[in-house]
């Protein structure tokens, strides 16, 4: 029998399937280190995307903020501007009304009644000044009252004033306004 001695053979397919072995770990190794970079690579791609899409949209909202401050102001510039335009129309409204008014007070004045001085509160009217008699002052306030511009004509306070006359009384009156124009429109 022939004497054959394997154990070289044996020796090398060893070595051989050892290096394949490690050639094989050192790949997969490898294989991993660049799955776990490419991994780290995405997710930080991701990352930075995500990061300058906030930027993007923190400077949009800092953009939409100023924008809505600048509506917010102009609606405070657009209902101040309406405000005035109100005032302005309510004056031009009561533009004719006070003429004629002081056309009413000229009518309502009878004979011997004189007027020192007018003054408008809002709806009400003060009216102070001088008559010849008491009977005078009565007969202001009855044409007052039988007025469409005035209503609700009351004495506040009568005095003597001898200064300008025997009988002559001082007097001040509040009336109310009445525009029989306005209510005429509602009317309508």
């Amino acid at each position: 029998m022939a004497n054959i001695n394997l154990l070289p053979w044996r020796e090398k397919r060893r070595e051989l399937k050892k290096r394949e072995f490690l050639t094989a770990c050192i790949a997969v190794v490898l294989a991993c280190v660049l799955a776990l970079l490419g991994v780290y690579t995405f997710f930080e791609g991701q990352l930075s995307n995500q990061r300058d899409r906030n930027a993007r949209l923190d400077q949009e909202i800092r953009m939409l903020q100023t924008q809505v401050a600048e509506i917010a102001s102009l609606r405070e510039q657009k209902q101040q501007m309406i405000d005035r335009m109100q005032v302005i129309q309510s004056l031009q409204g009561d533009r004719p009304k006070i003429v004629y008014l002081f056309d009413q007070l000229a009518r309502t004045l009878p004979q011997g009644v004189f007027y020192k001085s007018v003054k408008r509160e809002g709806e009400r009217m003060q009216i102070v000044g001088i008559a010849e008699s008491s009977a005078r002052i009565s007969a202001l306030i009855r044409r007052l009252d039988a007025s469409e511009w005035f209503f609700d004509p009351r004495p506040t306070e009568i005095t003597a004033a001898p200064q300008y006359g025997e009988f002559a009384s001082q007097f001040t009156l509040i009336v109310g306004i009445d525009n029989p124009n306005e209510t005429d429109e509602e009317e309508d």
